[in-house]
């Protein structure tokens, strides 16, 4: 039996789409094709990379034995270049290892360099809370890990990549269409901002931006680039901002942060209503993680495995000039919807936006009374000068 293993890096695997997404790759066995039509398997070998050192041990004590074989987890902060370059040493040396020497019947250099057939950037971060109360810190930490950890990431991996296609060239007989990839997972508040989180927002914004620049300049090269939006998830992410323990120390943050008349034009308790509206919202409308990981783990797969089932010839011809994927994919039942209100006239995505404000936040607690008194006051002041 004829196998290839096809290593692919995963970052943000410590919980929730990342580590579900790690698991699904490590079971899934790939039927490929050859330019001679013969089969050929693909074992899909994961790097997951976690940002807590206590993670590590979920995949390596994992029940199923084909995760444990087919799964290597190691630390990465993606906002660190140390770290990044540590870890493009740890994933050099695994892949000699374990990867490259396992080529089955397949006509491989004996002696062959390191490779990744894919790479997804998955590590994310979401602190919500209005522009006004949120500190700066919280916009460089939401830009330092969604827009740059995934830029520092891609550029560090890259070489990877780039190598792939030089270990599978034609004299090998894998058939061309199996190009490496790169799959950025942004969100579809990166097509609209997003009330009560302007910083993951326009994070998710600088995604987009990269994902259809990195599209454009490595087409070139041989590598492909998928952008995925999923909508609204389930997951970790979400839930946690609901936690009482982050709400204390969230609104400890805000309150040292916030000028004084900012904590009195919003009350006291309206980050914790506000997100105890937005976790409920969406544990009412959001995705299911699971779907969502195993529909992006397939999106990150699409173009590789060969089709099977009646009419294929007909439905799914052979590309005579395969190019590397591409694109961008919006995934759940709500990413049509938040696509259909990036494009429609602005009075009606400020009128969508209205209602869903209405449902979502919580009214102001002292903001009429501040501002009546505000208007009160330069009444007053105007009054004086007149009378003097």
């Amino acid at each position: 039996m004829n196998e290839i293993t096809l290593p692919v890096l995963i970052t943000g695997c410590d919980r929730g789409l990342g580590r579900k997404m790690a698991v699904y790759l490590a079971k899934k066995r790939l039927l490929l094709k050859t330019n001679d039509s013969k089969h050929v398997y693909g074992r899909i070998y994961v790097l997951a990379a976690c940002y807590q050192p206590e993670s590590l041990g979920f995949f390596s004590q994992h029940g199923e034995g084909r995760v444990r074989e087919n799964t290597h987890a190691f630390v990465m902060d993606v906002t660190c270049e140390l770290s990044v370059s540590d870890a493009y040493r740890c994933v050099c040396e695994v892949l000699k290892e374990n990867v490259c020497v396992r080529m089955g019947d397949i006509d491989m250099p004996r002696h062959s360099v390191p490779y990744l057939y894919g790479l997804l950037s998955n590590s994310g971060i979401m602190l919500a809370a209005y522009t006004e109360m949120s500190p700066l810190e919280w916009w460089d930490k939401s830009f330092a890990v969604n827009v740059h950890g995934a830029y520092r990431v891609v550029q560090t991996f890259l070489p990877l990549l780039q190598a792939f296609n030089t270990q599978f060239s034609p004299s090998t007989k894998i058939d061309r269409h199996i190009f490496p990839r790169v799959l950025l997972i942004g969100s579809v508040v990166g097509t609209v901002g997003l009330p009560g989180a302007s910083a993951y927002s326009a994070s998710k914004f600088g995604v987009r931006g990269l994902a259809e620049g990195l599209a454009e300049e490595l087409k070139g090269c041989g590598v492909g680039v998928i952008l995925a939006e999923p909508g609204g998830t389930r997951t970790d992410l979400y839930q946690s901002l609901g936690s009482n323990a982050s709400i204390n120390r969230i609104e400890e943050e805000l309150s040292s942060s916030c000028h004084v008349s900012v904590s009195r034009y919003y009350g006291v308790s309206f980050h914790r209503r506000l997100m105890d509206r937005m976790v409920g919202f969406m544990n009412l409308v959001a995705n299911n993680p699971d779907r969502i990981a195993t529909r992006l783990a397939d999106t990150f797969l699409r173009d590789t495995e060969e089709p099977k089932g009646w009419g294929v010839g007909l439905l799914c011809p052979k590309r005579k000039s395969p190019t590397p994927p591409s694109g961008v994919v919006t995934l759940g039942w709500d990413g049509p919807l938040w696509r259909f209100l990036s494009v429609i006239p602005v009075c009606v995505c400020d009128f969508s936006f209205a209602v869903l404000c209405w449902l979502l936040f919580p009214a102001v607690e002292g903001g009429v009374c501040v501002r009546e008194r505000s208007k009160k006051s330069e009444r007053d002041g105007k009054d004086r000068q007149k009378s003097d």
